[in-house]
């Protein structure tokens, strides 16, 4: 049975708390924090809420409803069409560190067929990336000029049989259960709200198979896009494209959703962090959380991101004694 999540929608940009009852364009929030002592004892789908307030502010905020002001979103059918149909094509060609563990991680070299979905794929820096170690790729996308470039880019690595393309609203996206080797929802789940998110996230986790891997995104409360401390109150640059988010996670959210027993996921690395963004527009902060999971029971030889304490071998792979000989070598006398 999918797992039962609460969502609080504050986070949810376009429908924060009180501003739904006024036609002004500001809304003055006060938070009260809760009692830190009866919040452990609640169920998770509860204790998400209180988590929330004991973050929020304990002075009055002034929510931001109006777009960024360096914002390149429009209304239009395909508002990511500017930044896919550059030259320099916006969050450009290097897959995120998530997926690139996945390749690292899979034996593309066995028999058993390899299926990835993309999810929010833009231009397919991901996408490109999965198929050209060997994984057959859907690319799913609301932007008719992003997939344009993920063909285009497919074909020009010899890959173009790897990837195929569908234009689609990820919250209509049909998902068969169990089928999907790799998952990878880049910045989607913050781009649609609260409520579909969960939503969506539910499918994903169904739609993953026994083995397989996980590789999310989300944009938090710490980036400066956000209406929530800490990045409402931050000065640092925000993305031209930050008015495409529309669900900036709290701390620990996605940590929640992944730890969930119905969830059915084994966490290899989680993170929360903030990070500087040079692929698209000016400079930009971003506040960021990344996980990688698999499937419960799956144990991958993994090492960390980057590797901590990975084994010691040669340029050819073979591994060294304490002396940094190969056995090789020690049987040969040599060293």
């Amino acid at each position: 049975m999918p797992p039962t999540i609460e969502v609080d929608p504050i986070h949810t940009r376009r429908v924060p708390l009180e501003a739904k009852n006024h036609q002004t364009g500001l809304a003055r929030l006060q938070f009260s924090r809760p009692n830190e002592k009866t919040v452990a004892n609640r169920p998770i789908k509860n204790r998400i809420n209180s988590d929330v307030a004991s973050f929020a502010c304990h002075k009055p905020i002034v929510l931001r409803t109006s777009p960024t002001p360096n914002s390149i979103m429009t209304n239009s059918p395909d508002p990511f069409f500017e930044p896919y149909d550059r030259q320099q094509i916006a969050y450009g060609d290097t897959p995120a560190p998530g997926v690139q563990s996945i390749i690292e991680l899979t034996n593309t070299g066995a028999a058993e067929k390899h299926e990835a979905v993309d999810l929010g794929a833009g231009a397919g820096r991901d996408s490109i990336a999965l198929a050209l170690a060997g994984y057959q790729v859907t690319a799913v996308d609301l932007s008719e000029r992003g997939l344009e470039r993920v063909l285009q880019r497919a074909a020009a690595a010899n890959v173009g049989d790897l990837v195929s393309t569908r234009m689609a609203d990820v919250r209509d996206f049909e998902f068969d259960p169990g089928r999907y080797s790799a998952i990878i929802a880049t910045t989607v789940l913050d781009h649609i709200p609260a409520e579909d998110a969960v939503d969506l996230w539910q499918q994903i986790i169904g739609s993953l198979a026994e083995g397989g891997f996980i590789s999310v995104e989300v944009h938090t409360t710490e980036d400066p896009g956000s209406e929530l401390p800490p990045g409402c109150h931050s000065d640092a640059p925000r993305s031209e494209t930050a008015g495409a988010v529309v669900n900036y996670f709290p701390p620990s959210r996605l940590a929640l959703w992944a730890t969930d027993p119905a969830a059915n996921l084994r966490i290899l690395r989680y993170e929360e962090r903030l990070e500087w963004d040079y692929t698209h527009g000016p400079e930009h902060l971003h506040g960021k959380a990344t996980l990688l999971a698999v499937r419960q029971g799956t144990f991958p030889e993994w090492y960390g991101q980057p590797p901590a304490f990975p084994r010691q071998t040669d340029s050819m792979g073979c591994p060294l004694d304490p002396l940094g000989n190969t056995p090789d070598q020690k049987h040969r006398g040599i060293g």
